[in-house]
């Protein structure tokens, strides 16, 4: 898939974050470049919707400050920036957050654990 042109008529009618119309075509064009470019950088299958959404919000949140000019750059550069930052949050929580293994020692530990019931009423 190529990618998409940058139309600067775009840019400009998603500043309005009502326009739905504007905001379908932006997400159908750059959803798959967010996608394409979280998967290079080695996000699991599981997060990758989740870090293109957060990706997404972010640029409705910047939209309005950024302004197009091409010989300062392309607005796929600052996109892929705004996608950077959120990679690098998403890998930080991941860092923070202990992971399950899954193994059969925890699934023993988790079966040795008293079970209580409780009647009410």
């Amino acid at each position: 898939m190529d990618s998409p042109q940058t139309r600067q008529t775009l840019l400009l009618k998603i500043r309005d974050s009502d326009d739905d119309v504007a905001w379908g075509e932006f997400v159908d064009l750059y959803t798959p470049l967010i996608y394409r470019f979280c998967v290079s950088r080695g996000v699991a299958q599981q997060d990758l919707a989740d870090v293109t959404q957060d990706t997404m919000r972010a640029v409705a949140g910047a939209i309005g400050r950024f302004e197009y000019d091409a010989a300062r750059g392309r607005f796929r550069s600052w996109l892929f920036r705004v996608a950077y930052s959120k990679l690098v949050t998403h890998f930080r929580k991941k860092q923070r957050q202990p992971q399950g293994t899954g193994s059969t020692t925890i699934h023993q530990r988790l079966d040795e654990i008293p079970r209580v019931c409780l009647k009410t009423g």
